[in-house]
């Protein structure tokens, strides 16, 4: 009895994911069909690949559906052995272990959803370690450049100062006046 009904169990929860795939599927052939629409006559190496995988898709779920009639013949097979039951006693332990196998997978659910909220935590204080490091790195690159710029300058101005030679002194060549410097760097 508990075999069959551990098996019920299964194939009940085997028919949910089945039917959430199913519906991927469908809407993942939707959404190809309509990209499909939208192609033009230039596009046809692409438009022979989303052809090929609509019919992959096709094929996935006419796999599904047999999956599912199969599944009906179980159900079937799951009625009979429930209409079985001949006494109260059978009922009892029936219930028991199915109210027993509930309550692990329950705590399995549980158990389950705390990792993935711990994972979700994780993922969000990452991005925030991601966002300041970013942040941390503009600043870095600003302060960078401004000390490039300056540095850039005083070479500019460095260069515009005359040196001490006689060459200069003899050419009538005087110092850069401020407002030849501000135009210079400006």
């Amino acid at each position: 009895m508990k075999l069959w009904i551990r098996q019920s169990l299964e194939q009940a929860s085997d028919r949910c994911e089945t039917r959430q795939r199913f519906n991927l599927l469908i809407e993942d052939r939707r959404k190809l069909t309509e990209q499909l629409g939208q192609f033009t006559y230039a596009d046809a190496d692409e438009k022979a690949q989303l052809e090929a995988d609509i019919h992959k898709l096709n094929e996935c779920i006419s796999q599904l559906q047999r999956e599912e009639l199969t599944e009906g013949i179980n159900d079937m097979q799951a009625q009979a052995c429930w209409n079985q039951l001949r006494n109260i006693n059978e009922c009892r332990v029936a219930i028991r272990f199915m109210f027993r196998q509930l309550v692990q997978e329950r705590v399995n659910h549980v158990m389950a959803e705390s990792e993935l909220q711990q994972v979700r935590l994780l993922n969000c204080s990452l991005e925030q370690v991601n966002c300041t490091l970013h942040n941390e790195l503009e600043q870095i690159k600003s302060e960078n450049s401004k000390q490039l710029k300056r540095s850039i300058a005083v070479r500019r101005t460095s260069m515009l100062l005359p040196s001490n030679n006689k060459e200069n002194a003899k050419d009538g060549h005087g110092p850069p006046s401020k407002k030849q410097v501000k135009r210079f760097l400006f």
